[in-house]
């Protein structure tokens, strides 16, 4: 039974059915940005290719991005998540159901058939009464309010809702009594006075400690040679009612609507990231839904984070540090500098992260963000010479830059992390200057880690800098703070905690100096 109604819904996910592009997979982002990390946790252990496409698939567009926002807006109500969670629940199981069809004999395909569609009703009534009852604001969860409200009206939907809740109800008032004596098994039909349930619970009692016993729905139709007889053996002793359950089958093939087929398999987009926001917040990390916008002077994010390497200390119990960045009156590129280990690459990833995952529609890690719409995210990070690589490292990574600078745009944002460790200094700040001029050129926003602080000194560009505890030097705090880089700072806080700064020396010369008393 397909249904078309006047009501036009097409999707939760797109505003627009306009060509979808599709990233390869073996992109280097993906990996530099650890964000094939994040789509493994965001999907857990189902494989869904469908779903798993689409964090594959940036949007470019303003509106296209914010129609998703506007759905995860909706969310953070948490009963209009419960609604939507519920609704997904029943979907997979539905889908589940209908899979195993074909893997069932026949009274347990019409049975297993009866309950889908059961359960396909009941869902739609709930998912529309949810979004009936709350605040929905989102265009998206509007236009799907509204389809449901027409389809849930339409004759087909009603025929559907009255016969399988009538056959449903049939098939749960039947009673029959199983006999084992030996290797002889006989069902009867089962009168009123022989339910001894009651019965059991009250001498299992005891053992409960107060506690209520919960029977919890069992949606596996596995059944084995035995259990599939006396199945058989009770359609005997009830024949109309298993008839009934067939015509139902018969009568009602393709009951799901091709809307619904859709949006059960779209609405997992946005449960799942939920879901694994859900252990970020819980452990009091923050997320938000960024301001996006096309062009403008003031791009900023605050308390954000790298979500791969967050996740991992959570695992042991660790928060990780936020940083932010800032960036006003058309400045576009920021320049991190200072130690080893220091949380520079950290803070160039999670940047990196915040923009693809914001151009997927998704909340973003930070308590609040304004960020540009990327028609494109490029990375050049540091990679490890091979023995099948014909050039040398310096002339790989200016033939990679080539490649973002021919193809990048002022809405592009581009990393780049260590380049030029293989030249010398005096070549790296000579390169440097030209990659940041083309870059200026360019008109993108960039993060460029780098050991050259000189680089950081070019107008136009904002100094970052990875900070050390100032009692301790050798220690890192992971805070990336704007201010101007010396290239000196980490070095004179180590040569003080060593006794070797100027004026230690100094003082130690001059004490050598003096000469003995007698």
């Amino acid at each position: 039974m397909e249904w078309s109604g006047t009501v036009e819904f097409e999707s939760i996910i797109y505003r627009d059915n306009g060509v979808k592009t599709v990233m390869e997979r073996e992109t280097d982002i993906f990996r530099d940005l650890a964000l094939d990390e994040i789509f493994a946790a965001i999907n857990g252990h189902i494989h869904d290719n469908e779903t798993e496409s689409l964090l594959y698939m940036p949007m470019k567009s303003e509106q296209d991005i914010k129609y998703r926002q506007e759905v995860f807006q909706d969310l953070t109500d948490i009963n209009i998540s419960r609604g939507i969670e519920s609704f997904s629940k029943d979907a997979e199981i539905l889908q589940y159901n209908m899979k195993k069809l074909r893997e069932v004999d026949s009274v347990q395909r019409n049975r297993l058939f009866l309950d889908s569609a059961y359960l396909y009703c009941n869902s739609i009534i709930s998912l529309l009464n949810c979004l009936d009852n709350n605040a929905v604001k989102s265009h998206g969860l509007n236009s799907l309010r509204n389809y449901l409200r027409s389809y849930s009206k339409s004759e087909e939907f009603r025929i559907l809702a009255s016969e399988s809740k009538g056959v449903e109800s049939a098939m749960e008032s039947l009673r029959y009594m199983i006999t084992v004596k030996g290797t002889r098994i006989t069902v009867r039909r089962s009168i009123e006075s022989e339910d001894f349930g009651a019965e059991i619970v009250k001498y299992f009692d005891r053992f409960l400690d107060g506690e209520q016993p919960e029977f919890k729905e069992n949606y596996s139709y596995s059944t084995g040679h035995v259990e599939a007889s006396l199945v058989e053996m009770a359609s005997r002793l009830y024949p109309d009612q298993f008839l009934r359950m067939e015509s139902f089958y018969e009568n009602h093939q393709n009951f799901i609507s091709p809307v619904i087929e859709r949006l059960m398999r779209e609405i997992k987009f946005y449960t799942r990231y939920i879901t694994y926001m859900r252990r970020f917040i819980d452990s009091g990390l923050d997320f938000c839904i960024p301001e996006i916008v096309s062009s403008g002077d003031v791009f900023y994010s605050r308390n954000s984070y790298d979500l791969a390497l967050a996740g991992k200390l959570l695992d042991r119990g660790i928060l990780p540090v936020t940083n932010g960045f800032y960036l006003e009156g058309g400045a576009k590129i920021i320049l991190v500098t200072g130690p080893n280990n220091g949380g520079k690459t950290t803070f160039a990833r999670a940047f990196g992260q915040m923009h693809y995952l914001a151009s997927l529609g998704f909340p973003v890690p930070g308590s609040s963000a304004r960020l540009q719409a990327p028609d494109k995210i490029y990375t050049h990070f540091e990679k490890s010479e091979t023995v099948e690589n014909p050039v040398g490292r310096l002339e790989e990574e200016l033939i990679r830059f080539h490649e973002i600078v021919k193809n990048a745009t002022c809405r592009s944002i581009v990393i780049i992390n260590e380049m030029l460790s293989s030249a010398t200094l005096r070549d790296g700040i000579e390169i440097g200057k030209k990659i940041i001029e083309n870059l200026k050129e360019i008109g993108c926003i960039t993060v460029y880690v780098t050991f050259i602080h000189e680089l950081s000194l070019i107008e136009g560009t904002e100094s970052y800098v990875a900070q050390v505890n100032n009692k301790d030097p050798e220690k890192r705090t992971y805070k990336i703070i704007k201010q101007p880089s010396n290239g000196m700072t980490y070095a004179h806080a180590l040569a003080e905690k060593y006794g070797l700064s100027y004026e230690d020396l100094r003082r130690r010369i001059s004490n050598e100096n003096v000469p003995e008393q007698h």
